[in-house]
């Protein structure tokens, strides 16, 4: 599935990339975890790691805290959908069955990037939000190990 803006790709995981001007970012879902591949500013496509490359890394997409308890890990994958030419979703839900999350990132031509968290209530009780942050991750990695056979 892609378009000018956006392309996702599931093979043996999801990779999704963002295109807004010369600007690209890339990011996989693996390991219960949605991950920053890394950012190019000059068009070129991003290197992106080999799967298992970022296990234990700090290159989370986004940190949400919910009543004092990180969520890093332990995500499932729901899907991604193109919402319009310039907006896309990923749809996350949280193992523990209390928090589903929609991760919306609008790409235009201006070599920026818009993203945003939707954050759903699942479960019978309130929780408070203690720390969150839409976009995080690292802004590059030297740990590059491409495999053109798999598309990644």
């Amino acid at each position: 599935m892609s378009n000018s803006r956006f392309s996702y790709i599931e093979k043996e995981r999801p990779v999704i990339k963002y295109v807004s001007g010369q600007t690209i970012y890339a990011e996989t879902f693996e390991h219960g975890r949605l991950l920053s591949q890394g950012w190019e500013s000059n068009g070129q496509d991003v290197k992106m790691c080999s799967p298992g490359a970022m296990r234990d890394r700090s290159a989370d997409s986004f940190r949400l805290v919910v009543n004092g308890q990180e969520l890093r890990r332990q995500w499932k994958w729901d899907g991604f959908k193109i919402l319009s030419e310039r907006e896309s979703v990923i749809h996350l839900s949280h193992t523990d069955g209390l928090l589903k999350l929609d991760v919306h990132t609008v790409s235009d031509d201006s070599g920026f990037f818009v993203r945003w968290l939707t954050i759903h209530n699942t479960g019978d009780t309130a929780f408070g939000i203690t720390d969150v942050a839409s976009w995080s991750g690292e802004l590059f990695q030297d740990v590059t190990i491409t495999d053109p056979e798999k598309g990644i």
